[in-house]
């Protein structure tokens, strides 16, 4: 009963009623709420069934917060937006729309889509903080990295979420210029490949100096690290 994705849809099927009642406060007011108390009578049971099964037909509460995406941005979205749509015939079939504010159905969207998203990201953010502060430890070996790609972003994220993974990314070098003074997850990509020299040496002043070379495979490891390629530096 207490397992994260039931956690996950108890979480949302909760938003439901309080996005309307808060999207309908911030179209009226507070003051002017109880003359509304006649629509909401009707509004909020029907729509606090409508979403739950919208959620559960989506399969929106599957996902795993701690790797919250643009994916599933989007899948809250379209949980979103069908309730909204299979809420508003049925209310229309009960009591034909009577005291609603017509801009609320916009506001009432946008207030769950706050509320089903918002706390998502800000646990991955919460997360990746913790991931940060767990990458400082001094035990790992610093490493800089040869390609801002999408192998580049899969290895900062293993050796970020995996303690034992023993690396710790300082830097990157890219093949691409437009990539330089840019970051991938936090990583700064610190110079062009024919400057690794120059880039080394700024890292060593600043106290971190790469201990490898990671090379950015042709292909996505299949698991892990593996699949890259490591040696010890040599500059020159």
């Amino acid at each position: 009963m207490f397992s994260r994705a039931n956690i996950a849809f108890m979480h949302d099927t909760f938003w439901a009623p309080v996005s309307l009642l808060a999207a309908l406060y911030l179209r009226v007011g507070g003051d002017a709420l109880p003359s509304y108390l006649p629509m909401l009578k009707v509004a909020l049971p029907l729509f606090t069934l409508v979403a739950p099964l919208i959620f559960l037909a989506t399969g929106m509460h599957r996902g795993v917060w701690r790797y919250a995406s643009t994916r599933d941005l989007m899948a809250i979205s379209r949980a979103v937006g069908l309730s909204i749509l299979v809420f508003l015939p049925l209310l229309f079939a009960v009591n034909r729309l009577e005291g609603m504010p017509r801009s609320l159905p916009f506001i009432h969207a946008l207030v769950l889509l706050m509320g089903l998203g918002g706390p998502r990201f800000l646990f991955r953010v919460l997360k990746d903080r913790r991931q940060a502060r767990r990458g400082l430890d001094h035990t790992r070996i610093n490493v800089l990295l040869v390609g801002a790609d999408d192998q580049a972003d899969i290895f900062i994220r293993y050796c970020g979420h995996h303690p034992d993974a023993g690396y710790r990314v300082v830097g990157i070098v890219s093949r691409d210029g437009n990539r330089v003074g840019r970051e991938i997850l936090g990583v700064p990509v610190l110079g062009l490949v024919d400057e690794v020299a120059e880039v080394v040496e700024r890292l060593t002043r600043k106290g971190l100096p790469p201990q490898r070379v990671i090379l950015s495979p042709d292909f996505p490891p299949a698991s892990g690290c593996a699949g890259w390629s490591t040696s010890p530096p040599s500059w020159d």
